[in-house]
This record gives structure tokens, sequence and C-alpha cells, in this order.
């Protein structure tokens, strides 16, 4: 029962903690929650709209979970960040957007606390914390189709022409 008909274009997924899942409706610019039975819970709303939103992840900050999500607006990559009850996460949200401003985002992955992210104009991996700071640089650098954490939490990179390498 996980609401397909409320989907008009789904891109990507996230599951909390709790095991609640967050699906990007990227046709319908929002983002819908499913319970572990798969119910979609019609009361979940982001406290603030989304142009194209792409991707989602949920991140550890301290003690609180949140949920980051890609945005497209004017064909610029933007971080949007909420808290899990759907509310925008003014200061978090700002601290990445002031710093990300400078870089050209392309493919994005999440995991240990950290937002990994590929400069589309470089192929340069960067990693930031939840509060925005540089953490570091992968050594990396080249076209990136997709980036993502293996179980052992490593960095792969998929890029068209060496395939999917493990950082």
């Amino acid at each position: 029962s996980w609401g397909t008909d409320d989907l008009q274009e789904p891109w990507d997924l996230a599951a909390d903690s709790a095991g609640r899942v967050y699906v990007v409706d990227h046709g319908g610019a929002r983002v819908l929650r499913f319970d572990l039975d798969g119910v979609l819970d019609s009361t979940f709303a982001l406290g603030r709209p989304l142009g194209a939103p792409e991707a989602i992840f949920a991140i550890v900050d301290g003690s609180e979970e949140l949920l980051m999500v890609f945005d497209r607006r004017a064909g610029r990559l933007r971080v949007v960040a909420y808290h899990l009850d759907g509310t925008f996460a003014a200061a978090e949200t700002r601290g990445l957007n002031t710093l990300l401003a400078d870089y050209s985002l392309g493919a994005s992955t999440v995991g240990d606390g950290l937002l990994y992210v590929a400069e589309e104009d470089t192929g340069r991996i960067l990693s930031f914390d939840v509060s925005g700071a540089l953490v570091g640089i992968a050594r990396w650098n080249g076209a990136v189709a997709a980036l993502e954490l293996d179980a052992q939490r490593r960095l792969l990179v998929a890029c068209s022409a060496a395939g999917v390498l493990r950082l």
C-alpha cells in the first residue's frame, strides 16, 4: 500500500532511524512520508516549498536527525534541511548553502554524519559536516555520475569512463 497513486515522478528515497521512508516526488515537487507498513502519512508536509527536488538523505547532527533535500531552482542545486516533523531547519540550511554557494553541485550522498558532493565543473569530491564546514576533499578528479557508501562505509564513485570505483 505504498500510495503509488500519490506519486507523480519518484526520484529518490531515504529512511530515518524509526524506519519511516521519505520519497522525493520530483514531478509533484514534494516529499512524501510512509510508515513501516507502507502507509502514506497524509499529515506530513514540508514547512517550506520545493522547486524540483532531486535527492533526499536522513542525517544525524549531534542528537538530532535531519532530512537533507537537494532541490534545483533556477538551474542551481541547493540543500534544504528539515526536521523529521517537516519543519524547515533554517540555520542548517543557511549554513550549508552559504558554504556551497561557491560550488556547482552534482552527485551527492550522505554517511557517517557527512555530506559528500561532487562538483560538476571540477569533478572534485568534497565532504562537509551538517554545519556546512568543509571536512575534506577526496583524491578524485573527474566526471562523477553518482556517489554512494558501501556496507563498510567506503565511498563509491560511479563514472562513465571507469565504471564504479571505491575510494
